[in-house]
């Protein structure tokens, strides 16, 4: 049984919008960089609050590459995060002389529940409200959209530092439905760097080879040949090819050419091992008119315009993984499959398996395979209070919901009495463990400035 959620449309959003001294942000927050871009009056601006640009690397006191480690049972990651945010806010604020209060923050369309909850920790923790997170590729999307104009279906080709992503989108009347997503959160420009060698400065060779197609690299007894370049190259990219053929499968798509263009985001995606590939398989050259260090950045600031001061357009995305439970001998019953449209609600009804049996253990999993220890465990709780009955007569409803930023809600309710248990599992850290990862936070920054 599917139940409809409230949502409001952009620019209808309850409670006060902006005032003239207070803007909302997107922020890209990256694995190897972060941008921010605000929208103000219909004009995009990208903010240069790098060293020598928009590009702000994503490292706090050497540690580097950590967005591929949030949500995991270690919170460095999400003090570094805050720490990132952090400064982006104030770098902001410092340029534009406007208080930033909130964003929207984007992240890999294949974050898992945890991930997603640990970047809107890293965010509360930096003193941002976040409006709304959205997947990278889905916000590229909406920057190319807005700024062309054309329906029809576009295909988001993001290959960043640490991450890849594929996301199949159909852009009809201003409003953006995402048909499937794709990726690997371990796939990116750090892998190939490591596939290169380690005593390398493997990313000056990258661009030397990429801008120079008809020359090898030559350092002192070290010479990097293109051969050689696209010898470490190709299983990376064969593997981003083979992600995009699980995208089109999942959206249901045979014919290559009924694309409007294929659009490269990310650094990585500069390669033009990337572009010769991509060109062979969809038949058509990809669309980078946008920078795509940029585009996401510029796509997430279109969404808090929107979501702050009103848009004509809506957004529609999905969850990149199944979410369901444990049943019985250790299997997984999928309540939300992949791909499902965001936000929805959807209930399932269960029964006991044990006579008189008087509670119940919940335990929500993330993933595609068949088997508990094959997916990620997001959670458990018991449900307790079901009437002692035979074996198979109870009957209890578990209710999956899935809020606009893909974070999950998950209710179990006894159908007789009425009894139930209700779990956030995108409440990864309560409110005292948020202040102390930050008071941590600052000590270490305090520290590392003597």
């Amino acid at each position: 049984m599917t139940h409809l959620l409230q949502i409001y449309e952009p620019g209808q959003t309850p409670g006060p919008h902006e005032d003239e001294d207070t803007i909302a942000i997107g922020i890209d927050l990256g694995t190897t960089h972060c941008v921010v871009a605000y929208a103000e009056k219909g004009v995009l601006t990208v903010l240069p609050l790098g060293n020598q640009g928009p590009l702000v690397p994503s490292i706090v006191n050497g540690f580097s590459s950590f967005k591929r480690f949030m949500g995991t049972s270690d919170t460095a990651p999400t003090q570094a995060s805050a720490e990132i945010l952090s400064r982006l806010k104030k770098g902001t604020e410092d340029l534009l002389q406007k208080t930033v209060a909130k964003a929207v923050i984007t992240v890999p369309a294949y974050f898992s529940e945890r991930a997603r909850a640990a970047t809107r920790d890293a965010a509360r923790m930096a003193g941002l409200d976040v409006l709304r997170l959205i997947n990278e590729p889905t916000a590229a999307a909406l920057a190319y959209g807005l700024d062309r104009h054309k329906e029809g279906l576009y295909l988001v080709y993001d290959f960043g530092g640490g991450t890849f992503d594929v996301t199949i989108l159909k852009l009809h009347e201003g409003v953006f439905q995402v048909l499937s997503t794709a990726g690997d959160v371990c796939l990116g420009g750090d892998d190939i760097d490591r596939a290169m060698g380690e005593n390398i400065n493997s990313r000056m060779i990258k661009e030397f080879l990429s801008n120079n197609p008809d020359q090898d690299w030559h350092n002192g007894n070290i010479t990097f040949s293109q051969k050689d370049f696209e010898m470490c190259l190709r299983p990376f990219v064969d593997r981003t090819l083979e992600i995009c053929k699980q995208a089109l499968k999942d959206a249901v798509i045979d014919d290559l050419t009924l694309f409007e263009e294929i659009i490269l985001v990310g650094g990585s995606s500069r390669l033009p091992l990337v572009w010769t590939t991509l060109e062979r398989f969809f038949g058509k050259k990809p669309l980078c008119s946008i920078n795509p260090d940029e585009v996401v950045a510029m796509g997430a600031a279109l969404q808090a315009d929107a979501l702050t001061k009103g848009a004509s357009h809506l957004l529609l995305d999905v969850t990149p993984l199944s979410l369901g439970l444990e049943t019985m001998g250790g299997f997984v019953e999928k309540i939300i499959p992949r791909n499902s449209p965001i936000p929805c609600s959807v209930s399932q009804d269960f029964t006991t398996h044990i006579d008189g049996q008087t509670s119940l253990s919940i335990h929500i999993v993330q993933g595609e395979l068949e088997e508990v220890e094959n997916c990620r465990s997001l959670g458990h709780f018991i449900l307790k209070g079901i009437p002692s009955l035979p074996k198979g007569q109870a009957r209890i409803r578990v209710t999956f919901s899935l809020d606009a930023d893909g974070l999950l809600f998950v209710k179990a309710q006894e159908q007789t009495t009425g009894h139930q248990q209700i779990m956030e599992v995108n409440q990864s850290l309560d409110e005292e463990k948020v202040l102390s990862m930050l008071k941590e936070a600052w000590c270490e920054v305090i520290k590392s400035n003597g």
